[in-house]
């Protein structure tokens, strides 16, 4: 009896902890959840106790099986003796009239011509058992403790709330936007190619770039750089990945970070490189409406060596037409050193704590083979052994400041077990960034021991009466 007891007031405060998690999706559902819940607690413990006890009217049968339930899921979450009683009379009243009213004793009868073959019966309950445990353990994991919860939610949130507003924007400028290449409809990925296509981009890595968790990913990253409020960060951007970039300067808001940024306008493809909206539309709306609190202090033209080396004289005037609309400084450079010393005169203005480079500017960070020479995420020092052309980001190396080499995205997305939803935006906290997971040891130890007691407490009801009937006819 006491086993029997602690096993269903174990297993039912357990079903309740749940039961937290869900009441966020169910909103005002909840009392139609709750009451679904305790039927299938209150059926499910009660035929327990029915199993072990061997009474189908014992009182105590009864009392463990209806009131038990409702008792220690409520006394456990303290929530006075009010609420407590008001759960006995879901469990016991509601849940037993429920049943009576609706199905009458026709379900006892079927269940007692159905499960007249106790071999069987005991062979699905215990495959029905152990399917349930493996589905608690894959769909209900522990969620472990972050570090700066707040801040990073609170990003991941209002990243999201900006890639709605750029979709809002682009779709009032009836720009289409392609469900073949934005899988998401996000409307932060461009075209394929355009006047004002830089070079040469990868269509997976810009849909693996939209998600807002990535917020939470530079907030993480400049926390492990030691990063505090009041810091000054200097930053290289380019058009190429407008949903990092927007996550890049909510973390540094949330933070209190202060941002010396140089942004290019040209983009490679797939970014932000529709001459309807450039970057420098999207920043600057974006900061206009409120959902940044800085932007850039230059805008370039960007492309090879910072002065749009392969655009066209269309794709020049549309980029510097954007630029001077949006009210950004222009950084004119006549050559790749030009523009890296001019460069470095706008960031040396305050002290530095922080390099970042998004995208792929060559004087920001280099040619494409030495940026795969250089690890993602923070770098504390100049990596050794490596021979690096001239760049902003090796620059910082050299003088041992640290840098944030964004690159990498879709590993990142996948280290970050990242989930996205066809057809919209992925939902903030969506990711292992914000709310990581594991699988419950301790409740995986529990239901293999259960199940064993299971498997040993019925082993009397199984029969091979009916195979050695068989045996014995062909013999």
């Amino acid at each position: 009896m006491l086993v029997v007891l602690v096993l269903s007031s174990v297993l039912t405060l357990y079903i309740y902890r749940i039961s937290e998690f869900w009441f966020l999706s169910f909103g005002q559902r909840k009392i139609v959840f709750i009451l679904v819940l305790s039927i299938l607690i209150s059926e499910c413990v009660h035929f327990i106790t029915e199993l072990f006890l061997e009474s189908k009217s014992d009182f105590e049968s009864k009392t463990i099986g209806y009131i038990v339930p409702g008792l220690i899921a409520l006394s456990a979450e303290r929530q006075g003796v009010p609420k407590t009683l008001s759960a006995i009379f879901i469990c016991s009243v509601l849940v037993r009239l429920f049943l009576i009213f609706l199905f009458g004793e026709v379900v006892y009868r079927f269940m007692n011509r159905f499960f007249k073959n106790k071999t069987w019966f005991v062979l699905l309950f215990l495959n029905i058992v152990s399917v349930g445990f493996i589905a608690i353990l894959e769909f209900f994991p522990l969620i472990l403790p972050v570090t700066n919860l707040k801040e990073k939610y609170e990003a991941s949130q209002k990243t999201y709330k900006a890639f709605l507003k750029i979709k809002e924007l682009k779709l009032s400028k009836k720009i289409q936007i392609d469900p073949k290449l934005d899988s998401y409809l996000s409307g932060l990925i461009g075209l394929e190619i355009s006047p004002v296509t830089s070079s040469a981009g990868k269509l997976s890595a810009k849909q693996a770039s939209i998600h807002p968790d990535f917020a939470a990913w530079f907030v993480d990253r400049f926390q492990k750089t030691g990063l505090k409020k009041g810091d000054t960060i200097a930053a290289g951007i380019s058009g190429s990945f407008p949903a990092l970039n927007v996550a890049f300067w909510v973390a540094a808001d949330i933070m209190e970070l202060k941002v010396i940024s140089i942004s290019s306008a040209t983009s490679s493809q797939y970014g932000a490189n529709d001459p309807e909206l450039l970057w420098p539309d999207i920043e600057n709306l974006l900061y206009k409406e409120k959902i940044i609190f800085q932007k850039s202090v230059f805008m370039s033209t960007g492309g090879i060596s910072d002065s749009g080396i392969g655009l066209g004289k269309k794709g020049r005037e549309l980029i510097w037409t954007s630029i001077r609309k949006n009210g950004y400084k222009y950084l004119s450079s006549d050559s790749f050193e030009d523009s890296l010393l001019k460069r470095m005169d706008v960031y040396n203005s305050h002290p530095v704590a922080l390099y970042v480079n998004i995208g792929g500017g060559t004087v920001s960070s280099g040619t494409s083979l030495s940026k795969k020479q250089i690890p993602k995420g923070v770098v504390l020092s100049e990596v050794e052994s490596i021979e690096l052309p001239d760049s902003i980001l090796k620059t910082y190396l050299g003088l041992k400041i640290p840098v944030l080499h964004v690159s990498g995205v879709e590993m990142i997305s996948k280290e970050s077990n990242m989930k996205y939803s066809p057809g919209k935006i992925s939902e903030p906290g969506t990711s292992d960034l914000i709310f990581p997971k594991k699988y419950n040891r301790w409740l995986a130890g529990f239901f293999f021991v259960l199940l064993s007691s299971l498997i040993w407490i019925l082993s009397t009801w199984i029969s091979l009466s009916d195979h050695t009937k068989e045996d014995t006819i062909l013999l």
